[in-house]
């Protein structure tokens, strides 16, 4: 079984992004690009790969994020990594980012030190070189603040619709001064 740790924006989140990627109408992300899925959309903390014994490693997630201060992040800016297009995530503050890259850390799965937050928007071939008019469209864009409940293991199968399933839910402690 294929897994990935992430958080999942909230529905209000994604339908922003969406709007910013869509300006008139008029979607932003060229061929040969192939849009990612909104409903797709997420915040990788770590990719575990093909996995022999999910439950052995969704008990060890589990204690190690269990109660974890969650962060507050928002979605901003963009960037491209080869073949990519993304959306920045970024903290409210040091803390958030400080939180952030605990739950990275916490994984176990990426160098918390090159680790970059961001949500995949768009695929394309490594060769290719798409009209990147959504860099523009997303340079400025930053959405609302939302602090995540819980990290996701999740499952992926790209022969599945859909190809994201949760496989465990680990529910994340309060931010700082939340009642």
């Amino acid at each position: 079984m294929r897994l990935f740790t992430a958080l999942w924006p909230p529905d209000d989140v994604v339908r922003d992004l969406a709007a910013a990627l869509r300006p008139g109408e008029q979607a932003v992300v060229p061929a040969p690009a192939r849009p990612v899925p909104e409903r797709e959309w997420h915040v990788t903390l770590g990719f575990h790969g093909e996995v022999t014994d999910p439950a052995r490693l969704a008990a060890g997630l589990r204690a190690a994020l269990g109660g974890r201060r969650a962060p507050t992040v928002r979605i901003a800016g963009a960037g491209v990594f080869p073949g990519v297009l993304w959306a920045g995530v970024e903290g409210a503050g040091p803390e958030d980012e400080a939180a952030l890259s605990a739950l990275v850390a916490a994984v176990g799965e990426s160098d918390p030190g090159e680790y970059r937050p961001h949500v995949t928007l768009a695929r394309w071939p490594r060769r290719a070189t798409p009209d990147l008019a959504a860099l523009t469209a997303l340079t400025s864009y930053a959405g609302r603040w939302w602090t995540p409940e819980e990290v996701l293991v999740v499952r992926s199968d790209a022969r599945e619709r859909p190809r994201y399933s949760a496989y465990q839910r680990i529910a994340l402690g309060p931010p700082p001064g939340a009642p």
